[in-house]
């Protein structure tokens, strides 16, 4: 694994687009999130896979995902101790602010909301393999989505204060030890 070789100082964990985006397999051993990057991408029809495994079905994808996933995590404990390990347990908003900064409902509430208790059940299960890991959760500031996030527009993508408040607490959590 070459994260092992790197011998990194901490290890960011963060389900994002394992919450929001299918994988091509490509054969038993190889697998690649189908990120927008590559969906966009003149590669999208010119990759041979063997399947896609997306969130059609929600159970049938946490099996799959918690396999790797927990097979993942046994390894990385094995070289990065859990208290350098920091999951952002990030999430989604229910609102935005539009162009005239003015708050807006997103119309699939019941979708997003989905959404979240899905993200929610991988951050839980990353917990239970790992449970000294540090944690990033700022479910309690209930931050806006923004239309003019660089990244695009979407209940996932936030105001620049998220940002900023994540930057600091990553900051933080590298520079103080865990109690």
């Amino acid at each position: 694994m070459k994260l092992r070789l790197s011998e990194p100082d901490y290890v960011l964990l963060d389900a994002f687009t394992d919450v929001t985006r299918p994988v091509l397999w490509f054969n038993q051993h190889a697998a690649l999130t189908y990120s927008k990057t590559i969906e966009t991408s003149q590669l999208a029809d010119k990759m041979p896979f063997e399947r896609l495994l997306t969130h059609d079905n929600t159970e049938a994808y946490f099996e799959e995902w918690r396999k790797y996933a927990k097979e993942f995590l046994e390894q990385l404990k094995e070289f990065v101790p859990e208290d350098r390990i920091i999951l952002n347990k990030g999430g989604t908003t229910l609102n935005y602010l539009d162009a005239n900064e003015k708050s807006v409902p997103y119309k699939n509430k019941m979708a997003i909301e989905l959404k979240q208790y899905f993200w929610d059940r991988l951050n839980n299960f990353i917990l239970s393999v790992i449970p000294n890991a540090r944690v990033i959760d700022f479910e309690s500031k209930k931050y806006t989505g923004s239309s003019n996030n660089p990244l695009g527009h979407s209940f996932v993508t936030f105001e620049e204060a998220y940002y900023k408040d994540f930057l600091k607490e990553m900051i933080y959590l590298s520079e103080t030890p865990k109690q």
